[in-house]
């Protein structure tokens, strides 16, 4: 398989919503050499990862993608990415992988900060424990849709003080809670946010002032692929082009690639396109 026909198969894969409950022709632990299933960081069923792990992988070498699914922090699984990773182990063959489960906010538990801190929580238990899983400190945070959102509130809020990522891809992130808030056009959106982040016109805007990642950039902050159609229905566009100002503020690296009249999720197109643009990104940033 090429790298090209790859992350058309990946990008489809994990982006589209019809995709995601067919389950994958071939187990995603059949691909390789050694993988741990639902291990572990927290006492709730749903604070769990699966890890995989290529042939020779070491402590020393070994880099690392955490893969962060989407669902609005209030569905979507772990088990999400299951269908994309025999793609990604034939583009990142010297890879490991952790995809990485947290905690969703349903029926009014689990509110934010609380899929913040298990993605912080997860990342942090799998690189203290490098030696043991054979990994090295080297990673990378890919995230869609909230996923996105999580990795870049990650890698910008802990990256200074906690491991910090050698990059980060986004696509269709929210990156500006009180903005999203205003602009969606979807009153599901809305409805959702307040379910994980209480009223905008509270005194619970803090928390969405908190939650936002773009608060949270400086000139530390991970380069940073940023990728967004401008017909997204669910998260405006316009987050893209907030985030992408406040990198260049800060003098952070980054790519920034708008797809026109795509939506929240990917035609093969602009699939084709944003693979190749990631494998180009982490190539690049996770060299030694």
């Amino acid at each position: 398989m090429s790298k090209l026909t790859s992350f058309i198969f990946i990008l489809l894969v994990i982006t589209l919503p019809s995709c995601k409950d067919k389950d994958p022709s071939t187990p995603p632990e059949e691909a390789f050499q050694f993988t741990q299933i639902n291990e572990s960081y927290g006492s709730d069923e749903r604070q769990r990862f699966d890890i995989y792990l290529p042939a020779n992988a070491n402590a020393q070498t070994t880099p690392v993608l955490f893969l962060v699914h989407g669902g609005g922090w209030s569905s979507g699984s772990k088990n999400d990415f299951d269908g994309a990773l025999a793609g990604l182990r034939s583009a990142f063959p010297n890879y490991a992988f952790v995809t990485v489960g947290y905690r969703l906010c349903v029926n009014g538990t689990n509110r934010f900060p609380a899929q913040e801190l298990d993605v912080k929580n997860c990342i942090e238990y799998v690189l203290d424990h490098n030696e043991e899983y054979r990994i090295s400190h080297k990673f990378a945070l890919w995230g869609l849709s909230a996923g996105a959102h999580l990795s870049l509130l990650y890698a910008y809020k802990y990256g200074t003080t906690s491991y910090n990522p050698r990059a980060v891809v986004e696509y269709a992130g929210p990156t500006d809670l009180i903005r999203a808030y205003d602009e969606t056009p979807n009153d599901l959106i809305r409805l959702l946010l307040i379910g994980v982040a209480g009223f905008r016109d509270t005194t619970d805007s803090l928390q969405y002032i908190s939650s936002s990642p773009i608060n949270f950039v400086t000139e530390f902050s991970p380069p940073t692929l940023i990728m967004h159609g401008d017909a997204d229905e669910v998260v405006p566009f316009s987050q893209a082009g907030y985030l992408r100002d406040k990198l260049i503020q800060e003098g952070v690296e980054y790519q920034y690639r708008a797809y026109p009249g795509e939506g929240h999720t990917m035609s093969s197109i602009a699939a084709a396109d944003a693979g190749l643009r990631v494998y180009a990104f982490l190539t690049e940033h996770m060299a030694d």
